[in-house]
């Protein structure tokens, strides 16, 4: 039995396994298929991650700046492209590196802050830090958050690189800072201005605060309109208008006040700078106020050459003229006189005779206006009191005037010498209140007065034809009618004229002007229209102690006593005249037509002429050189020079040299016998 029993039991365990054996092949089939299944799910699930990473690793090269993930030790486990561009290096050299190790980080402090900044609070936002590399320092944008990736906890970083705009700034700032440096060092005034209530809120610099007298404090942040700069608003408004409608403005000149009131002329610039809606109006003030100062000086000296170049040609006219015409007068008046002598006061002709006579001696006076005019009138000044010598024309002066007219006179107290000719002096005076007389329509003033005055530099800069020094100021004012400013120009010019056809010739201001030009001395005249006239007249002041006694009684000639005369005129009728007047009155005549005769006559006649007399401007030499040869044979004569024009042959600019005896052509007989006994040295005259 228990044979049997074995192969049962193992019979049994056979069928058990046999039972078992589809069950388990199931089971194996089924365990590999749920294996197969699992092998294929994570095979796809590391398909999708491969890919994930791939499009990550893309996504993460194509970021248009820097991106890094760091290891909470700060080690880099993934840079992308732009990283390595922006930092010149390869990302396998960089990976499993710190940002130290790299050389990254050399403000270490400003990484440290952020580090812990990202532990604590697990991101930063816009940190600007600077990164090192390979092509220098770099300014950047750091931010960066901790996640989790692939199960770590990392820190994902982007770093936008802003060197160019950084530096782009910084020219900015220094090309503000340059620009500040510029604007408040410019040598002319400028200023810049916001849109702030239409351009008033305004920045000064340096040369505008020293130009205009400002402090900052009165005029930083202020308009010039507020603090009254433009003299005319209307100026500033054109100025704004044209700059907002045209974007600059070339050129506008406009007066502008300074803050002691005074005014400066400006050629104002304006120009809008920066960007539409920030714009900034930048304007600069060219002062021209010396400019247009020299310019005024530069008319007003051109006027002054103008006239005198008019002087010369009028003086170079009335020299070749006077000579001549004089002579020809002096034919006519000798004549005349000889006729009146022998015919006498009561021959029916007689009148007709002084006719001729008084039309000669107008003539003869009008060319010694000429002369005085053209200063090439001669004279001989002597020092003397103006007081006295105004004092002792008055009573002329009231004659001339009319009794509709007061004359006052107001003389300065002291003494007022000045150098000048007796005769021009007469001639000025009544020159002067002949004009004024003029002036008045009816019952008027005529004012006299003398001052002493002293002009010293500063004075004399708004008259630069002024020199300083003392001068005697004589006024002569009168409440007429008055000179407007176009008049005014032209009243010194010969021949100009307000008066009527027949009633002036237009001589009287212009002897006047080139008198006291001659006496080196200044004019001016104040006037306006309904206001009256102001002549001032400065004439040098004079230190000499001499003084001049204005005879009241004219000289008197007398016969001559038989002396001789050796006269010496180049015109033949007025030689034969000359020679008969001489006669007449006493005096033997060797006449000489030519200075080559006179000296023949002077070797021949050695010893016995007692007086040369000589005209000055002749053919062949002058008066002065004919003198010079005479007196080689005849050491002692005399001489007496006449003419009707000298050309400074025997003066220097129209004043008679000391010691010379001059007479005027035409002249009369009386004075002829005057000035020949003065030549003579007689005592009797």
């Amino acid at each position: 039995m228990a044979s049997s029993f074995f192969p049962k039991i193992i019979i049994g365990i056979i069928g058990l396994v046999l039972m078992a054996v589809p069950v388990i092949v199931f089971l194996l089939i089924r365990s590999r298929r749920a294996v197969s299944i699992a092998l294929d799910a994570a095979r796809h699930e590391n398909i999708v991650l491969a890919e994930n990473a791939g499009k990550f690793k893309e996504l993460f090269d194509m970021a248009p700046y820097g991106c890094a993930v760091n290891d909470l030790q700060g080690r880099f486990l993934m840079v992308n492209r732009e990283f390595c561009r922006r930092l010149n290096i390869r990302e396998e050299d960089v990976i499993g590196h710190t940002g130290f190790e790299m050389g990254f980080f050399s403000d270490a402090e400003a990484w440290e802050e952020a580090k812990e900044e990202i532990e604590k609070t697990g991101e930063i936002t816009g940190r600007e830090v600077i990164v090192g590399s390979a092509l220098g320092p770099a300014h950047a944008i750091y931010s960066g958050r901790m996640v989790d990736f692939a199960g770590e906890r990392v820190v994902m970083t982007t770093t936008v690189d802003i060197t160019d705009r950084r530096r782009a700034e910084e020219a900015l700032q220094a090309s503000e800072e340059s620009f500040n440096r510029l604007f408040h060092s410019a040598p002319i005034p400028m200023a810049f201005a916001f849109d702030v209530g239409g351009y008033r809120a305004t920045t000064w610099n340096e040369s505008w605060y020293r130009t205009f007298g400002y402090s900052r404090e009165e005029a930083d942040g202020r308009s010039g309109l507020d603090i009254g700069l433009w003299v005319d608003p209307e100026d500033r408004r054109r100025f704004l208008t044209s700059v907002l409608q045209q974007n600059v403005v070339t050129r506008l000149e406009v007066p502008l006040r300074c803050k002691d009131g005074s005014l400066r002329n400006c050629e104002v610039y304006g120009r809008f700078i920066g960007k539409p809606g920030h714009q900034i109006l930048v304007a600069a003030y060219h002062d021209v106020t010396e400019r247009i100062r020299a310019e005024e000086e530069r008319q007003k000296l051109q006027g002054q050459l103008a006239q005198s170049q008019k002087l010369e040609s009028i003086g170079q006219l009335a020299g070749g003229v006077a000579h001549d015409y004089n002579n020809m007068l002096g034919v006519i008046l000798g004549h005349v006189e000889l006729a009146l002598l022998k015919a006498g006061s009561e021959h029916p002709l007689a009148i007709h005779l002084r006719e001729i006579q008084k039309s000669a001696k107008r003539s003869a006076e009008l060319t010694q206006q000429l002369l005085a005019f053209a200063r090439r009138q001669t004279i001989a000044p002597v020092v003397q009191d103006l007081n006295t010598a105004v004092a002792d024309t008055l009573q002329m002066l009231c004659w001339l005037i009319g009794e509709n007219i007061e004359l006052k006179w107001h003389p300065g107290k002291g003494s007022f010498p000045v150098k000048i000719d007796p005769s021009q002096l007469d001639q000025m005076m009544v020159n002067l209140c002949v004009n004024a007389r003029d002036a008045i329509s009816g019952a008027g003033q005529i004012t006299i007065e003398t001052e002493m005055i002293s002009l010293d530099a500063a004075k004399c800069a708004a008259s630069s034809f002024m020199k300083p020094g003392d001068y005697v100021l004589l006024t002569v004012g009168d409440n007429g009618c008055g000179i407007d400013k176009e008049t005014k120009a032209k009243i010194f010019e010969p021949f100009f004229t307000t008066k009527g056809l027949g009633q002036g010739t237009g001589l009287g201001l212009a002897t006047v002007y080139g008198i006291v030009k001659q006496n080196n001395g200044y004019i001016n005249v104040d006037s306006e229209p309904g206001q009256g006239t102001l002549f001032q007249i400065y004439l040098p002041r004079c230190d000499g102690a001499e003084k001049v006694t204005r005879a009241v009684d004219e000289p008197r000639g007398v016969a001559g006593n038989g002396e001789i005369i050796l006269l010496v005129e180049d015109e033949a009728a007025l030689l034969a005249i000359n020679t008969t007047m001489l006669e007449d009155l006493g005096y033997r005549v060797l006449p000489a037509g030519t200075p080559n005769e006179a000296i023949r006559l002077a070797e021949v006649n050695q010893g016995v002429i007692d007086l040369l007399m000589t005209d000055v401007v002749m053919p062949e030499m002058n008066g002065r050189e004919l003198e010079r040869r005479i007196r080689l044979v005849n050491p002692d004569i005399r001489c007496l020079f006449m003419s009707g024009y000298t050309s400074d042959v025997i003066s220097h600019h129209g004043v008679l040299e000391e010691g010379v005896s001059f007479i005027q052509k035409p002249f009369a007989m009386k004075n002829l016998a005057v000035k020949v006994g003065e030549a003579l040295g007689r005592k009797d005259q």
